[in-house]
């Protein structure tokens, strides 16, 4: 085989390398683009959702802030089934038993309990005598189901925001390849300028 031979064998290898890289670059800038429009909406509320759950103690719309008892307490004085007699004669609470509430915290540090409804209100009480001392909607939950893609339906959270997330990941990739190779070849091409 002959210098020449070498030569061109070589010359028609970068020429392949450099026409399947242009085919796959600009192929991916495609996809890049379609996998972007098709998640747009999902990502958007995840996006919008997620700022408002990382504020949300700044906005007592979102969360309420916890009151103050009147004493702080190392353990209840007001019990459970007192709670729920309670939470039963509130008329705005709707609840009829144990089965309507998602949670109850006892803070003993501000002699508060706070009990959250599976319908998204949240009622804090004095755990001293049982005083009702706010109930608000609690919109922190809801934008959490926003967020997961539960509030559609558990098969969306899977089906949607799932394979969303993970084409989010893909592109973010995929961004990063399409940013930085033209760099990397235009480097190249400097470097060895006998390859070009």
């Amino acid at each position: 085989m002959s210098q020449s031979d070498s030569v061109s064998a070589d010359t028609a290898a970068r020429k392949t390398t450099t026409t399947l890289g242009r085919r796959f670059f600009s192929t991916g800038r495609v996809w890049h683009r379609r996998a972007a429009l098709v998640i747009s909406l999902p990502l958007l509320i995840t996006i919008i959702t997620g700022l408002l759950l990382i504020a949300r103690g700044d906005f007592e719309w979102v969360q309420p802030k916890t009151r103050t008892g009147s004493v702080a307490l190392s353990s209840p004085l007001f019990t459970h089934e007192a709670l729920l007699t309670k939470l039963k004669a509130l008329p705005e609470a709707g609840v009829k038993s144990w089965k309507d509430v998602g949670s109850v915290i006892f803070n003993p540090g501000k002699g508060v309990y706070q009990v959250r409804l599976k319908n998204d209100f949240e009622f804090q009480f004095d755990a001293s005598n049982g005083d009702l001392l706010h109930h608000q909607f609690r919109l922190s939950g809801v934008l959490q189901k926003f967020h997961e893609g539960d509030f559609f339906h558990p098969v969306v959270r899977k089906a949607v925001f799932l394979p969303s997330g993970l084409i989010l990941l893909t592109l973010w990739l995929s961004g990063l390849y399409l940013f930085f190779f033209p760099k990397f070849q235009k480097a190249n091409k400097k470097a060895n300028p006998k390859s070009a």
